[in-house]
């Protein structure tokens, strides 16, 4: 409770200004005499607050009068005696050190990054690069300034003077402890001009014998040695990270009338329905599709948004970006035995609007001519997206296409959801 009586202490001065400081100040020293009692028993408080409460040090002056003795002058007569021991007097001085040790902490400020939400990117114009969020500080987490204390720069505050005191608490508390104003005396000294006395007197001369003394005076001087001790404290940086919804590839389907059961292939070539009419279009989330119980079986194709068509010589243009899940190399693949009967890829620029027979990333087939594997590799780090287009036809009977990716980390994936997001508009790929 008494804590709490500090507290009120500066409302009650500023609510009510005739209210006697000192009768406040002596209430506030009697709620805290368990801080005084331990702030009196540490000599470093005293210098503490002698410094926060910047005492001025009072200097006296005082003067000593030195008076010499008189200076004799002799007649001596000569009188030699038997030898005596005279001692010298060696002194050797011994320095003892005593160091005094000081205590203060430094605190480091490591940052780290916390994901508050996420911003979902749902369709794409463009090829995207992914780039990390940058963390935002809040203004009350930013690193605290070191505490300057007035007149006390090089005395630690005790450890009994509560933390969250402010400096008008501390103030208080130092002034009820009754610091004595510290003070220094100067003395000048005068000497008088020393008298003259003149006598006459018998000088004994007495041979001498020397013996040595050997005397120890010992200095205490003081030391001071700074132990620091640091702490780590962390401040975090909020950041909202971007993500691209996976939401599958747009299709357009055409028909066409390529034989790929000829030696020659049909003669088929992707340029023949760069400028045909589609038939209709939809959306459907992976590259692979077939009829069922496939290579035999019905010849009708049914597509994961549920529209249905004859499969013999039908043809599907589908068109999206690609979105990378891990850092590192993928690869595209057909297979010839897995493609019935075309399989045309384009990746980058081309395969906006200038796809064709000459700039595809790979061309696979399965015809009477022959089977032909085809496969395109990109590196990407985790995050980006980049545009492909896939030209899938059928030159009769049932139909089928698998397309293959290999993940850097080694994955083989034949179903796509989750790899691929569609374009904003029907303008973005032609």
């Amino acid at each position: 409770m008494r804590g709490s009586i500090a507290l009120l202490l500066p409302v009650a001065v500023s609510a009510s200004p005739i209210v006697d400081k000192t009768l406040l100040n002596n209430l506030f020293c009697k709620a805290n005499d368990i801080v005084l009692h331990v702030l009196e028993k540490d000599a470093a408080a005293t210098k503490y607050c002698s410094s926060f409460l910047s005492i001025p040090t009072l200097t006296f002056s005082t003067t000593a009068t030195v008076t010499p003795a008189s200076l004799t002058t002799t007649t001596p007569f000569t009188i030699t005696e038997d030898a005596v021991t005279s001692t010298q007097t060696q002194t050797a001085i011994v320095t003892d050190t005593q160091t005094i040790t000081s205590t203060s902490t430094r605190t480091n400020y490591a940052t780290i990054t916390s994901t508050t939400s996420t911003s979902t990117i749902t369709c794409l114009n463009s090829a995207y690069t992914y780039t990390a969020p940058t963390g935002v500080i809040p203004e009350d987490a930013a690193v605290p300034a070191p505490e300057v204390k007035r007149g006390a720069a090089y005395y630690g505050k005790p450890s009994a003077i509560p933390k969250d005191w402010s400096k008008q608490y501390i103030s208080t508390v130092c002034s009820c402890l009754s610091i004595p104003t510290p003070s220094t005396t100067t003395t000048a000294t005068q000497t008088l001009v020393p008298g003259t006395i003149t006598e006459t007197s018998t000088l004994y001369e007495i041979p001498t014998a020397t013996a040595a003394t050997t005397v120890t005076e010992t200095t205490t001087e003081q030391a001071t040695a700074t132990e620091e001790t640091t702490t780590t404290s962390t401040i975090t940086a909020y950041a909202v990270e971007t993500t691209i919804a996976s939401n599958g590839v747009q299709y357009r389907k055409y028909t066409h009338t390529f034989d790929a059961n000829r030696a020659d292939g049909g003669g088929f070539t992707s340029n023949y329905f760069k400028n045909q009419p589609a038939q209709f279009s939809g959306a459907i989330t992976s590259l692979s599709f077939a009829t069922p119980n496939w290579p035999s079986g019905s010849t009708t194709l049914t597509l994961s948004d549920g529209r249905s068509f004859p499969s013999d010589f039908a043809a599907l243009l589908l068109q999206g970006f690609f979105i990378a899940k891990e850092t590192g190399q993928y690869i595209i693949t057909s297979r010839g035995g897995d493609v019935d009967n075309y399989g045309y890829a384009w990746t980058g620029d081309n395969a906006y609007s200038a796809w064709n027979d000459g700039n595809a990333a790979f061309r696979s087939a399965r015809t009477g001519g022959g089977n032909v594997d085809g496969n395109t590799y990109l590196r990407l780090n985790a995050g980006d997206a980049v545009p492909l287009t896939y030209l899938w036809a059928n030159g009769g009977g049932v139909g089928q296409n698998i397309v293959r990716i290999t993940t850097p980390s080694g994955r083989v994936v034949t179903s796509h959801a989750g790899y691929f997001v569609q374009a904003c508009s029907s303008s973005v790929f032609a």
